[in-house]
């Protein structure tokens, strides 16, 4: 028999450059706009959801208003004709406190306006998001469909609080992402709520490869904020909100069109281990744009919301695999019969190919074993982090352990080891200044740190 039990194959590549912009420090009145616009539009998108049908209630797509624009799996991305008609008469959408004339359904389970930030030199100019997007040639997009996994395997998979996230991200989803990275981090995840965050990015997005002769890169500034919220009747649901802004000191860059976008996405668990996805959004891509280019490029990137799972699986595997790694470095107990696979029984032959499962060590035929390229975020070296991707042989006892892990408990464990800063600085990070009254604020840079050891491959 053959053994394959090779060193992983790893390779690195490049990270973001450094941020073109100085550094964004907004200050306590521009932090406290941007979470009242991050509140206005989640509000707005979640009476959407409730008007376009929340599960278990189907929803509808009538041809008259509604045509088919791309389908990925089991979600599709519909135009809606009848926005572009409603955008010049739509109503400012009050936050949970206004008077709209509509009862409030949804209350975040935290209040971003509640938060003071640090004062900075850098400023937000606010403007109504109904009269911004009101002159946007673009009708809206809505995504509606189904995913397999868990709430938490969705918002594990989709959030990227940090600049290494999103290299990580890239690395597992195909979002043509050029460079890009988080400005400044308003909120962090936290042990209690790990999928909670609101940050400031900027990033270059490439075009699909069947427009990148059409149509060049566009940029974008704008803020992300994901969490959760819940119903009047108890049921959580996960959001995951990105709305363009305009900050002095983050202007449009040479050689690059600034393009312009706002949605939300609605993550609702259903009771047959899948996930219930709605998602609703515009987009002004900036200069001279077709918008039969236009339309079908802005529903692949909605559609990305699909992927989050996958993602979730990996980066899941990569935990576990780290984890062993961490805590347990003696070698396999020999097995009384070693010509044999430890999956099927199968007796290995003189030619037979024979792999072995990196977290379990099983020796498995060809058929049992099962290779998967994975990445994860080199943090050893701060100015030169990069992703290193590698592959290796896993188990489907593994792979399903992996699988089945809770992408909360993954999260949470991540924070406690340091992921996204001590926990003492994060307590500190919450803590209200005696002398000056202001939230402090963990700076962690372009890129922050991260906690695999060093022999992980």
């Amino acid at each position: 028999m053959v053994l394959e039990d090779a060193p992983l194959m790893s390779e690195k590549v490049t990270p973001f450059a450094r941020s073109p912009f100085s550094p964004v420090h907004l200050g306590a009145p521009d932090c406290a706009r941007v979470a009242r616009l991050v509140e206005d539009e989640l509000q707005k998108v979640l009476r959407e959801y409730e008007i376009a049908g929340a599960p278990p209630t189907p929803r509808t797509f009538p041809k008259s208003r509604y045509k088919v624009v791309k389908s990925h799996d089991n979600c599709t991305a519909y135009l809606d004709r009848n926005s572009r008609n409603h955008k010049g008469s739509k109503k400012k959408t009050t936050s949970s406190n206004g008077s709209s004339g509509s009862p409030t359904v949804f209350d975040p389970y935290y209040t971003l306006a509640d938060s003071s930030m640090i004062s900075g030199s850098h400023s937000y100019s606010e403007n109504d998001p109904d009269e911004c997007t009101s002159n946007w040639a673009m009708p809206d997009i809505v995504v509606s469909g189904t995913v397999p996994g868990t709430l938490d395997d969705v918002m594990y998979g989709m959030m990227t609080p940090d600049s290494a996230e999103m290299l990580l991200r890239t690395a597992y989803v195909d979002d043509n992402l050029l460079d890009g990275g988080v400005l400044q981090q308003l909120q962090l995840p936290t042990k209690t709520d790990p999928f909670r965050s609101v940050c400031v990015k900027w990033y270059v997005k490439g075009m699909p490869s069947s427009y990148k002769k059409l149509v060049s890169a566009r940029d974008f500034v704008f803020v992300e904020a994901t969490g959760m919220v819940t119903r009047q009747d108890g049921a959580r649901l996960g959001y995951m909100l990105r709305h363009w802004l305009d900050l002095e000191g983050c202007g449009e860059l040479k050689g690059l069109q600034r393009g312009r976008f706002s949605n939300c996405a609605i993550y609702t668990p259903l009771s047959n281990q899948t996930v219930d996805i709605f998602v609703r959004g515009t987009v002004d891509p900036g200069g001279k744009m077709a918008m039969s280019l236009a339309i079908p490029i802005a529903a692949s990137a909605l559609l990305s919301s699909s992927n989050a799972v996958f993602c979730s699986y990996n980066k899941k595997l990569v935990w576990l695999l780290g984890n062993k790694k961490r805590g347990d470095h003696t070698m396999p107990v020999e097995r009384s019969n070693m010509f044999v696979c430890g999956m099927c029984a199968k007796k290995f032959g003189k030619l037979s190919s024979v792999g072995t499962c990196r977290i379990c060590c099983v020796q498995m035929c060809s058929r049992c074993r099962l290779n998967r390229s994975l990445a994860y975020v080199d943090m050893q070296n701060h100015e030169h982090a990069g992703v290193e991707h590698f592959s290796g042989v896993f188990c489907k006892n593994c792979i399903a352990q992996a699988n089945q892990t809770s992408a909360f408990d993954v999260a949470q464990d991540e924070i406690l080891k340091g992921r996204y800063g001590s926990v003492t600085r994060e307590k500190t990070n919450a803590r209200l200044d005696d002398q000056g009254g202001r939230l402090e604020q963990m700076q962690l840079g372009y890129v922050s740190s991260c906690v695999l050891p060093r022999d992980f491959t």
